[in-house]
């Protein structure tokens, strides 16, 4: 990476796990003003310890370089719980990485991307796309049976912390694979067991538009239908597809 041109890479990881994130950009395009690492582990205490899990996040803030506006973006790549069936776990470590966000250095524009471990329809992509897990979602009357205890019997609390919604709610954020552009038709793909998309990039549609999407199975689609398809394989080594996207900036409006 380094001779490519990337700085020496941003990297975070759970004091519980050997697996973490990493972030890497351009030395001649960026410049670092801020970036922490989120231990969803050690957040979790002492309240949310029945909620503890060995996933972490990492956030960025980057100052675009020989730009007159001077515009900084933030970026976070976080890997979740594979917990898919014990959603309260992952809507705990989304809600405590999009709270960091909030507080990180001033910038104009945001990126989420990473392994959420979660289908389209699951709480995790609910609550980036709506803000919140308000009382007429699905989801709510299951999650509050799960939240009150974590918060001593108090249903109001557990209700509060629901319906607390994060600064891109209202679907601010937009998937760069969508269907107006590209849709992957899974990024992980293991039949009998399972196949879906649960790696994502989310953007402000506000502020930047995709120009290039990477589809990862250019060459075999056809073997897609196959009996004995599967991931990995001799083509894709990992057991997920890789997901890319160029995303350019749109004109500043102020």
């Amino acid at each position: 990476m380094l001779s490519l041109g990337y700085a020496q890479g941003l990297h975070a990881k759970s004091s519980k796990s050997t697996m973490g994130v990493a972030i890497f950009f351009k030395n001649d395009k960026f410049s670092l003003v801020e970036h922490r690492c989120v231990d969803y582990h050690a957040r979790a205490q002492p309240v949310f310890s029945s909620l503890e899990n060995g996933n972490s996040g990492l956030l960025c803030v980057l100052e675009i370089l020989d730009d007159f506006h001077k515009r900084k973006i933030c970026v976070a790549n976080t890997h979740l719980s594979h917990h898919f069936e014990l959603p309260q776990i992952q809507l705990f470590q989304l809600k405590t990485l999009l709270a960091e966000v909030e507080s990180m250095a001033s910038f104009s524009s945001f990126v989420l991307v990473g392994d959420l471990n979660s289908s389209w329809l699951s709480v995790t992509v609910n609550y980036i796309r709506h803000g919140c897990i308000s009382e007429t979602s699905p989801f709510f009357k299951r999650l509050l049976v799960v939240f009150t205890p974590i918060f001593n019997g108090d249903a109001q609390k557990a209700t509060d912390y629901l319906n607390e919604k994060h600064h891109y709610s209202d679907e601010k954020l937009l998937l760069a694979y969508n269907k107006q552009t590209f849709e992957m038709i899974f990024t992980v793909y293991n039949v009998p067991l399972w196949s879906s998309t649960i790696d994502y990039i989310w953007f402000e549609p506000d502020h930047m538009r995709p120009i290039e999407l990477l589809d990862a199975l250019t060459n075999d689609t056809g073997l897609v239908h196959l009996r004995n398809f599967t991931l990995p394989n001799a083509e894709h080594p990992s057991d997920q597809l890789p997901i890319m996207a160029r995303l350019q900036l749109l004109p500043p409006t102020y």
